[in-house]
């Protein structure tokens, strides 16, 4: 049974130099209105191992309606998990509420059992164990300058490890993405996976089957973003989760000598700069993930034999694609996307057609992304790349030039928003200038329309 009394760590040596100023904010004037705000989860975890918080959470015993109340720059969001948005110049401070475990209220009776169950509220403890991780279960009252944990947080934290909170079997079947997330938190923050949570690892692994594929896509683009992603995908093949998640790949990895450009390939996308990792576009990752078995693939049925052919390619690729596409469940625009920034590699290394003609084509920058990549990787000569770096640019600024052109026209057309001046009204010049002799007469004014009369019936 849980502790009824939690471990208050007092003084734990966090300067409010090192916190979000608007965050302390929001905590400091919901305590000043009577409520009980903490940092919670990952970034006290952070801030505990010398990271970097990527964002400030708060959760208090104030209900979201409550925190709108208080905050005149809030808005609620969410039916299935509601959320306190506080906005702020360019960030959101995000304030959930204490949620309890569903079981533990099972006896209220509410029309949507789904949504009663994702917002019941309860305590701090219980929503302490009501997170993951115990790393994850950690509370900062930044007021009373104090440490509240309810799940043993902070001894995990000292000794580097990552541990469920209660049975890891049960937590991975409750929500199986919690397995590609214990694995990307051992990799990132360089824990030991605590040995039973390490068994319910390989024996749950299976159930990542029952996820949305458009979850597993998602936490897939995370985990490449991520400047440990070498490592993390290397856990997951150990653990048989890149098994799961796409069969085809993990055999490859696991048999071909291609597999070893893969594992360059994952080293010099980690050591890209973060800010442009996180801007690279979803096909150029996929494509570091995928590109070695393509070129496998191709060089097996011959294609990079003599001319080259970018329709053949683009078919050939697409069959090998197939299984990962259903189990990963690209969508159709990004895995054509895929393919053309790996196919455009065979003829970009060639440099056929002429460099001119490349750049006309689409994909064209992310396929010279990617193939920076490639260089960074030691799978190309870095002298591939001269040839083109100057054809990027024109393409990218002929496609700026389209941009404000079209910007420009749209701009000049007439009589779209701008609402006339009475005397200038079209009805009102006919009124001045009388009926016309067929009108007189009482026949018909036959007429092609007119954008005058297109503007009178708007108005």
């Amino acid at each position: 049974m849980p502790a009824k009394q939690p471990v208050i760590w007092k003084k734990p040596d966090i300067s409010p130099d090192d916190l979000d100023y608007d965050s302390l904010k929001v905590i400091r004037r919901l305590r000043r209105f009577g409520y009980r705000p903490y940092y919670a989860g990952g970034c006290v975890r952070d801030i505990l191992l010398d990271h970097s918080p990527n964002d400030y959470d708060i959760v208090s015993d104030a209900r979201p309606e409550e925190v709108r109340n208080v905050f005149r720059n809030c808005r609620v969001i969410g039916r299935r998990f509601r959320l306190a948005h506080i906005f702020f110049s360019g960030k959101i401070i995000e304030v959930s509420t204490f949620r309890a475990s569903p079981d533990q209220h099972a006896d209220e009776k509410q029309d949507d059992l789904y949504l009663r169950c994702q917002n019941t509220y309860g305590t701090p403890r219980e929503d302490a164990h009501n997170r993951d991780f115990t790393i994850n279960g950690l509370f900062f009252d930044p007021i009373a300058d104090e440490i509240v944990d309810y799940v043993g947080g902070l001894d995990d934290l000292r000794a580097r490890l990552l541990r469920t909170i209660g049975d890891p079997f049960q937590r991975f079947q409750e929500d199986p993405v919690r397995m590609m997330r214990a694995i990307k938190y051992a990799g990132r923050l360089d824990l030991e996976i605590e040995p039973q949570t390490a068994r319910a690892l390989s024996d749950c692994r299976g159930d990542l089957d029952k996820c949305s594929r458009a979850r597993l896509l998602d936490e897939t683009l995370k985990l490449l973003r991520g400047r440990c992603s070498p490592v993390i995908f290397e856990q997951l093949f150990e653990y048989g989760l890149l098994e799961v998640l796409c069969p085809t790949l993990s055999t490859f990895l696991d048999s071909s000598p291609e597999g070893e450009c893969f594992w360059r390939l994952l080293d010099a996308l980690a050591g890209l700069d973060p800010k442009l990792r996180q801007r690279l576009p979803g096909s150029v990752l996929m494509a570091a993930l995928l590109y070695p078995y393509l070129k496998e693939g191709w060089a097996k049925a011959g294609l990079l034999d003599g001319k080259l052919s970018q329709a053949v390619l683009i078919r050939h690729s697409g069959k090998l694609l197939v299984g990962i596409a259903e189990k990963l469940a690209l969508p159709r625009k990004l895995s054509l996307s895929v393919r053309q920034v790996c196919v455009m590699q065979a003829f970009l290394e060639r440099a056929a057609p002429s460099p001119a003609r490349l750049a006309r084509r689409e994909s064209f920058s992310d396929a010279l992304r990617f193939l920076e990549l490639r260089s960074l990787a030691e799978d190309v000569n870095p002298e591939v790349l001269g040839p083109y770096h100057r054809w990027l640019d024109v393409a990218l600024h002929s496609k700026a030039e389209g941009s404000s052109r079209s910007t420009k026209n749209t701009r000049e057309r007439p009589g779209r928003r701008k609402r006339r001046h009475l005397e200038h009204h079209p009805r009102e010049r006919l009124e001045r200038a009388g009926p016309s002799p067929a009108g007189e007469r009482g026949l018909p004014v036959e007429r092609a329309p007119s954008v005058d009369d297109w503007f009178d019936d708007i108005l």
